[in-house]
């Protein structure tokens, strides 16, 4: 069952976003989310809404100028699973973050790239100094961008802390003035379990209101803000959610 839907999934790659990964991976990084938010946002709902028939709860709290295409900002989310990328479409398209094995992915790999994904090896410092680079190159144009402060997720599925948690970009964000949008995530690790796909479950997505470095006295009140929103919506959705 769980090869099958892999198998469907990669097909879906094929069909949603292979085609607009090809007509726009040599436009300007500004341009390419008009043409590819449409293509990933139905690949995310295809995915989980009509391969998996799992119910999406969404929540969407930010202002306006935040909603804008191309979109602007810090992102960041807790991480459960690999169905985050696909739960994360269905609400906003966001070029990531993400370690270089997923460029190896057939045809994923490549419209991955395309929509201007930064990628790292997270065990060569070098990488990892050259991800920070173009990750503060990138939010200063400026455009957003999507990472997981937990980096790898954890097994025993416990929700990091603020003081285990990755927050170089973060405190970037902070002296730039550069907004930190929290999303929080719930669920998706249900999803696979001992081989097989659990279908017909509940996921949810929370998009906090954008938070603005101006209106914190520190540094660390605006991380810690950011990461306790993170952490918070998660709880109220894992209450909340059947």
């Amino acid at each position: 069952m769980k090869y099958l839907y892999l198998i469907a999934v990669l097909i879906a790659v094929v069909l949603f976003l292979l085609p607009i990964s090809l007509l726009t991976f040599w436009l300007p990084l500004r341009l390419r989310p008009r043409f590819f938010s449409p293509f990933w946002k139905a690949f995310g709902f295809f995915v989980l809404n009509g391969l998996g028939r799992m119910k999406i709860h969404s929540e969407d709290h930010r202002s306006p100028e935040y909603k804008k295409i191309p979109l602007k900002g810090l992102y960041i989310a807790n991480h459960l699973s690999l169905a985050d990328i696909p739960l994360i479409c269905t609400q906003v398209q966001i070029a990531p973050i993400m370690k270089k094995e997923v460029l190896y992915i057939p045809i994923l790999g490549f419209c991955a790239w395309a929509t201007g994904s930064i990628n790292v090896d997270r065990k060569n410092q070098h990488s990892r100094i050259q991800t920070y680079n173009k990750s503060t190159e990138r939010l200063s144009l400026p455009l957003a961008l999507q990472y997981y402060p937990e980096g790898t997720r954890s097994k025993n599925k416990k929700k990091k802390n603020y003081s285990e948690i990755k927050t170089r970009l973060m405190e970037y964000a902070y002296k730039e003035n550069i907004a930190v949008i929290p999303m929080s995530l719930c669920n998706t690790e249900q999803i696979f379990s001992r081989g097989a796909i659990n279908t017909g479950l509940q996921l949810g997505i929370i998009v906090h209101q954008e938070v603005l470095p101006s209106d914190f006295h520190s540094e660390e009140s605006f991380m810690t803000y950011c990461w306790d929103k993170v952490i918070s919506g998660h709880e109220n959705l894992k209450k909340n959610l059947i």
